[in-house]
């Protein structure tokens, strides 16, 4: 294919913006031939893996996988062989998947491998193929007290990847979800791929919030534990229905309601400094100056007014910047704490 003005790569085409009724004429594409070469290969790994896979190529800088950037797709056949017809030059992924409604993730077999292409065919191409991993566990209650039948059908949970094994652009990590946990609570996860997890609200619990998850003997819902080979059975989620809070107002150093600003929470460790922290919030304020964070983990934060806040930049860098004018407060499970603060 070549895409307008003259690329080969979509990815190197260039857009065209039109309004309602807009007439455009000289977008002329210019057809350049390229030379294309054959892969041929094939799927290793379980027998029952081998056979039937959807197997695709697409380019290895793509930042999403839209149908668009897959260069060729086929179906495994006897002995786990793939062929590609037509291919042009380019540095590529060949991702295979045994469940052909499925992506990698949440596929029971799955396969990725690095494909340089240049001016001759590829005759050996090899795709190993992977078990998907397994998390399961069993979910507790603190406090004493225990769900009702109709909350217990809403809770579970969620792990959600800060990284993989997969070639996998990174704001695009998988999530995967439990279903509901059975009368003794236990739940199970399938489908991972090996990485970095945290485990994460699967969705709005009303009075229930996750207090603690330990995983491979580790805390899980804020430092990311690796899930690797085998997976792992000793998931325990732990839910309080004790959720803390913090409000208070916020002021400009003359004392007048800050306006137009943000308040920015979170977590105290820096380690827990990423993207799908449940203890990262912000608040824009509005005249009055107040401000509410409802439903928070008990934990130990940072809490700053600032003024302005760019979510592509909630990252390390970013909260660093803001350390030093940030007030430290301490939220046990159940506290409502308020705490002023001041726009320096």
């Amino acid at each position: 294919a070549t895409f307008y003005p003259g690329a080969t790569d979509l990815l190197a085409a260039l857009t065209l913006s039109l309004d309602a009724g807009d007439a455009r004429a000289g977008i002329d594409v210019a057809v350049q031939p390229e030379p294309a070469v054959s892969v041929t290969g094939t799927l290793a790994g379980p027998q029952a893996a081998l056979v039937g896979a959807r197997v695709d190529l697409y380019r290895r800088d793509a930042a999403s996988r839209l149908p668009e950037l897959i260069v060729a797709s086929t179906m495994s056949e006897s002995g786990g062989k793939f062929h590609f017809d037509r291919v042009p030059a380019g540095s590529f992924v060949i991702e295979a998947v045994m469940d052909a409604g499925s992506t990698v993730v949440g596929a029971p077999f799955w396969g990725q491998e690095l494909l340089d292409v240049a001016g001759a065919n590829v005759t050996e191409a090899t795709v190993t193929m992977q078990s998907s991993l397994t998390v399961s566990g069993r979910m507790e209650f603190a406090g004493g007290s225990a769900p009702n039948a109709n909350e217990r059908g809403r809770l579970a949970v969620a792990l959600q990847a800060l990284s993989t094994d997969l070639v996998w652009p990174q704001e695009r990590q998988p999530r995967l979800t439990s279903g509901p946990a059975d009368d003794d609570g236990r739940f199970t996860v399938t489908g991972l791929p090996p990485g970095r997890y945290v485990v994460a609200p699967a969705q709005a619990y009303g009075r229930w919030t996750i207090a603690s998850a330990m995983m491979n003997g580790q805390e899980a819902t804020e430092r990311a534990v690796p899930v690797g080979s085998g997976g792992a059975s000793d998931l325990v989620v732990t839910f309080s229905a004790e959720a803390a809070e913090l409000s208070g107002e916020a002021r400009t150093s003359t004392g007048e309601a800050a306006e137009g600003s943000w308040v920015v929470l979170f977590p105290a460790e820096r380690d827990s400094w990423h993207q799908f922290s449940r203890r990262i919030r912000t608040a824009a304020l509005g005249q009055d100056g107040l401000y509410v964070f409802d439903e928070l983990p008990a934990g130990s934060y940072y809490v700053v007014v600032t003024d302005d806040v760019d979510y592509r930049s909630l990252g390390p860098s970013f909260f660093e910047s803001l350390v030093g004018d940030a007030v430290s407060v301490r939220i046990d499970a159940g506290e409502k704490k308020a705490q002023a603060l001041v726009r320096r």
